[in-house]
């Protein structure tokens, strides 16, 4: 149990890579919060792109919801939290429609997918440093890749 009498359960069976090669597993990281940095984000699809006109203000609102939501919670609840709440999917770098930016080293194949704005929007990014979650799209039109129907 944590400080704040909440019980913080393992997380389920997590096949991200990255957690995998220990970027996480460093002293205490699942105990960590999220950090967002938005250093290497794509210009394309940055501020400017969920702040354009064919936004409305719920989405900026789900936005900053969302990151603040994540950026409260402990990576080992981010890991086992569903896609649809405030966890995360896989996807490979290559089913994005969009070259990610150069800053992005080889060794990043998967990026994380998390959710906003309801089934409309997404963030698209990395994990570095066991917390640091490197924002490098902002999706609020769906277009960055094929969705399922």
């Amino acid at each position: 149990m944590g400080k704040s009498g909440v019980w913080i359960e393992e997380p389920r069976q997590n096949t991200d890579p990255q957690f995998d090669q220990g970027i996480t597993k460093s002293k205490g990281s699942l105990s960590k919060n999220t950090v967002f940095c938005f250093k290497h984000i794509h210009r394309k699809y940055d501020a400017e792109k969920l702040c354009g006109r064919k936004v409305e203000n719920k989405m900026i609102k789900s936005f900053i919801k969302k990151i603040q939501k994540i950026s409260q919670l402990k990576i080992a609840q981010v890991m086992s939290d569903n896609k649809f709440a405030c966890g995360y999917e896989l996807m490979p770098i290559g089913a994005l429609k969009r070259d990610i930016p150069s800053t992005v080293t080889e060794d990043i194949e998967e990026v994380n997918v998390f959710r906003f704005g309801g089934r409309e929007g997404r963030i698209i990014g990395y994990y570095t440093g066991g917390n640091i979650f490197h924002i490098l799209f902002i999706d609020p039109h769906l277009e960055l890749y094929e969705h399922g129907k």
